[in-house]
């Protein structure tokens, strides 16, 4: 931390693949504790062939991190053509992700989940209104909704 930080607490968040971390204080009375950090999914929402699915949610607290996650649970599903995730933040777009199957089809065998996120502790992320919107050109059987990574304190 820097000396000129302001007080209070504060999260030392340290980097998958990062070698060994010593982390020392400077000799304040204040104790360091790990915290949890905790995932709150939102609802899902169809999503039809070549429309954009658009909603909005609130969030009363800066969170670690946002995301949206695409279920699909056909036999067999797939999808042509691209496919658009975004979430714009408070403070600017956090999720912009553009994807094509283009020319072919992309297929997938069984049911499984694809998360697009934001980095953690974006700079753009605050408390407030978030807009997500999700479009895939062609596809069966899918479902969006968003995420929220939050420290459990």
């Amino acid at each position: 931390m820097p000396e000129d930080a302001e007080a209070g607490d504060h999260v030392l968040l340290i980097p998958p693949g990062q070698p060994d971390v010593t982390i020392r204080t400077n000799g304040t009375s204040a104790e360091m504790e790990p915290v949890t950090y905790a995932r709150e999914m939102g609802e899902t929402r169809e999503v039809p062939t070549g429309e954009p699915v658009e909603w909005q949610f609130e969030f009363d607290r800066t969170p670690m991190a946002v995301g949206l996650y695409v279920e699909r649970e056909a036999p067999t599903s797939w999808e042509a053509g691209e496919t658009s995730a975004r979430i714009d933040a408070p403070n600017g777009t956090v999720v912009d992700v553009q994807q094509s199957c283009s020319p072919f089809v992309c297929f997938s065998g069984g049911s499984f989940t694809s998360y697009y996120a934001s980095q953690a502790a974006d700079p753009n992320l605050a408390d407030g209104t978030y807009t997500a919107s999700y479009e895939q050109q062609v596809n069966t059987d899918v479902r969006v909704g968003h995420y929220t990574v939050t420290f459990d304190r």
